[in-house]
């Protein structure tokens, strides 16, 4: 009986007994203690990949991540060179991170890591909560810097910021607003995504590189950008370049139905992608081609009308797009993408005026098949063309090919 008390109490207060010491590679060493873990040894602390896993369906997290309620600060020991992504991946009770002073590549203020100089901002603890101030002098956000972070309320960037990391305020849920300084050239690849309290953000006049960062942002109703900007603009919180023939990025949180302007002619890569509350969208015929995944996971849209004037769609155009009903296609497009209606289960009519079957792209890989899924579908196309598509490749796949 006493052993099974006490296999319980390891269970319990131990992390099913798990040391709660070790090393990476005899390299560095970790061990918690009072709620207080410590890295030593020499050289640095690996890159891990979160709670995504690898092949083998294993958690790619750092050795002391088992034990994250085991400790509320960490300390850097002065040997330790860098600090990997997500090394500190759902330490959700980490308040503090303390570094060596003696250190010579890192070092911290109030809990917060930075490089020796303090002109990069590395890594905020993911239990802090509240406002926090960036000390001015800091020139960059380091990737991930901020990642997850789902108590903090505010970031205030001070003007000496020129870049701001791919992914550094991910998951950054408690953020409603934050402002980005004129000073900022680069916003790194997702750097807001899935920063679902975001309302309105605007662009400052020096960045030139927008790349998926606001995908996710479900609540982002209107993003404006200053108009000394060389490279964007902004017509009611909708994103374009200078010149406003190309939609870059519609906010994915904005509600009903979409107008394009006169005078776009592309719609591109991912513009409208994963905008839920998107219910209709009209293009004017000055639109010529429509980037990959435009519109996937639109969830609302239900019918689209591609315009006479497009020649080219890209592929996973209508990719998710769940409660898509009826498309129509233009007389003029010459090609299309097999995967372009994938995950539209309650597609039951595509119109495709062109007498001519547009070709059917092949997508990367080695197994394929044109309009994958659509078994419920029928392709409407006029009257002299049903044989036509009937033998064209992929076209062919539909078993119900009518005259419209």
């Amino acid at each position: 009986m006493s052993l099974i008390i006490t296999l319980m109490l390891i269970f319990f207060n131990g992390q099913a007994g798990f040391a709660q010491s070790g090393d990476i590679d005899d390299s560095i060493i970790w061990r918690i203690a009072e709620n207080v873990l410590t890295i030593d040894g020499t050289g640095a602390i690996p890159m891990y990949e979160g709670m995504r896993g690898d092949s083998s369906g294993s958690y790619t997290v750092a050795p002391w991540g088992i034990h994250r309620k085991s400790f509320t600060v960490a300390v850097i020991e002065s040997n330790v060179t860098s600090i990997g992504n997500l090394a500190f991946y759902g330490c959700t009770d980490l308040t503090d991170i303390h570094v060596n002073p003696n250190n010579p590549n890192l070092s911290s203020v109030d809990g917060v890591i930075f490089n020796k100089d303090q002109t990069t901002l590395l890594l905020y603890p993911r239990g802090k909560q509240g406002a926090y101030v960036i000390p001015d002098g800091v020139t960059s956000i380091a990737w991930g810097a901020f990642y997850d972070q789902h108590d903090i309320s505010s970031v205030t960037i001070p003007n000496s910021v020129t870049q701001i990391g791919g992914r550094a305020f991910q998951g950054c849920t408690g953020l409603t607003s934050i402002i980005i300084p004129y000073s900022v050239t680069k916003l790194g690849w997702g750097a807001f995504l899935f920063c679902t309290g975001l309302t309105s953000i605007t662009i400052p006049s020096n960045v030139t590189l927008l790349q998926y960062t606001f995908d996710g942002c479900k609540n982002l109703t209107s993003i404006n950008v200053e108009t000394d900007n060389p490279d964007y603009s902004s017509v009611d919180g909708v994103v374009f370049n200078k010149d406003q023939t190309k939609l870059v990025l519609y906010p994915r949180g904005r509600q009903g139905a979409y107008v394009t302007p006169d005078g776009v002619t592309s719609i591109e890569s991912s513009a409208f992608e994963g905008c839920s509350g998107l219910t209709s969208v009209t293009f004017p015929n000055s639109v010529t081609s429509i980037g990959d995944g435009a519109f996937s996971a639109c969830t609302t849209l239900t019918s689209v009308i591609v315009p006479n004037s497009v020649t080219s769609i890209g592929s996973y155009l209508f990719s998710g797009c769940e409660r898509l009903i009826s498309v129509t296609l233009s007389n003029n497009l010459t090609s299309i993408d097999g995967n372009v209606f994938s995950r539209c289960p309650n597609l039951t009519s595509i119109i495709s005026l062109n007498p001519t079957p547009p070709t059917v792209l092949q997508s990367s890989g080695s197994s394929f098949e044109a309009f994958l899924g659509l078994n419920s579908t029928c392709l409407y196309v006029q009257g002299r063309s049903v044989r036509a598509y009937q033998s064209a490749a992929g076209w062919s796949n539909f078993s119900c090919i009518k005259t419209r």
